[in-house]
């Protein structure tokens, strides 16, 4: 496959690699002993840009990253997918926002600095949103796409009514910044909505607290970009931001072949649960929710025992324990899970009532 550029990478690398004599921030000079990517860890030099206004490495970045997705703009972000929420609701700031009533924190901490009226749901329809736009005029829908667990809504369908309506769609994608590419999963969100956020630190390979807003609207992508600036810290990290150029090069040239060999790895390890395990059913393969309800084990129980074997799952919810997999997941790693799996069943020792409930984190 043709190989793909890291502009701001590059110009990083050649810059530690020069052996400069850093009198510049931050402090550490390249000198702390922790890591050697700290060689990179930088503040604006001018030769490899400014966040707050691209218009060299960065910006060719962010152009790379929105031609592998479909998208016209991109916006690197280096505070997460909420960093995103919160330029959504900066952007209708003081107006009405029909959004799910289980949606991410971040649109209640962001509602709340913004002054935005939420109008909570169980299930955001195309009815609901001709319903709120008549006794609300809700200004923004927002939705997840997908949720935690790997199921999507009709994006598409939403999307048209929210033309119809004059209401901006935005979407929460924190969980799909991998979707696009692989026909094995939905598309990437940005072609059915006015702009949604993705956590590439989720499921793309990038490191923790990176996320990317993706346009096909220069207008909007301009306004969210001042959101984002205002909410955002003058001096961002460059190593995070080289990870989303880096991990996007990974992703264009073998993202789909990794993809779909893990795709045939979960099918094989699915088929070989033992009795009283099930697999949930998902749009997005990667997100394996094992029930373990009748086996008798609780979320808790079967994720504390996981713990003892070394792996650690992503979260637990009532019987539920969700393993979250991605590019760089192994074969071995999922036989690993299997071997525990049975292992625990063999076990058989049942959970107590007071094992059950949400974890392992809480807001």
């Amino acid at each position: 496959m043709k190989k793909t550029p890291t502009p701001l990478l590059d110009v990083l690398k050649k810059y530690s690699r020069s052996n400069p004599v850093r009198m510049h921030m931050p402090c550490h000079e390249g000198r702390l002993g922790l890591s050697k990517i700290e060689k990179t860890d930088v503040t604006e030099l001018g030769f490899n840009d400014n966040l707050n206004a691209p218009c060299g490495a960065i910006a060719a970045a962010q152009d790379e990253y929105a031609k592998l997705f479909g998208a016209k703009r991109a916006l690197f972000l280096t505070n997460g997918s909420s960093q995103g929420n919160f330029a959504f609701l900066g952007l209708v700031r003081g107006r009405s926002v029909l959004t799910e009533s289980d949606g991410h924190v971040s649109l209640t901490r962001g509602a709340e600095t913004f002054g935005v009226t939420l109008f909570a749901v169980d299930s955001v329809t195309p009815e609901r949103v001709k319903e709120y736009k008549e006794k609300h005029n809700v200004a923004a829908v927002i939705v997840r796409y997908p949720d935690y667990f790997g199921r999507v809504c009709d994006l598409q369908t939403l999307f048209k009514t929210t033309r119809e309506q004059g209401v901006l769609l935005f979407v929460d994608g924190a969980h799909g910044a991998h979707f696009g590419l692989s026909k094995r999963l939905p598309p990437c969100p940005v072609g059915f909505c006015d702009a949604c956020v993705v956590s590439t630190h989720k499921t793309l390979g990038a490191y923790t607290q990176t996320a990317v807003v993706l346009s096909n609207s220069d207008r909007i992508a301009d306004e969210l970009k001042k959101q984002i600036n205002a909410i955002s810290t003058t001096s961002p990290s460059y190593i995070l931001l080289s990870s989303i150029d880096y991990a996007r090069k990974k992703a264009a040239e073998k993202g789909e072949k990794k993809l779909d060999r893990l795709f045939g790895w979960i099918s094989d390890f699915e088929k070989k649960l033992p009795d009283g395990v099930y697999c949930m059913i998902r749009d997005d393969f990667t997100k394996l929710t094992l029930d373990f309800s009748e086996a008798g084990f609780s979320g808790k129980a079967a994720y504390t025992f996981m713990t003892t074997e070394n792996i650690y799952p992503e979260l637990y919810r009532d019987s539920r324990v969700l393993f979250y997999l991605g590019l760089y997941t192994t074969k071995r790693d999922l036989d690993k899970l299997a071997r525990a799996v049975k292992k625990l069943i063999k076990k058989g020792e049942k959970s107590k009532s007071t094992d059950e409930g949400e974890g392992p984190f809480g807001y």
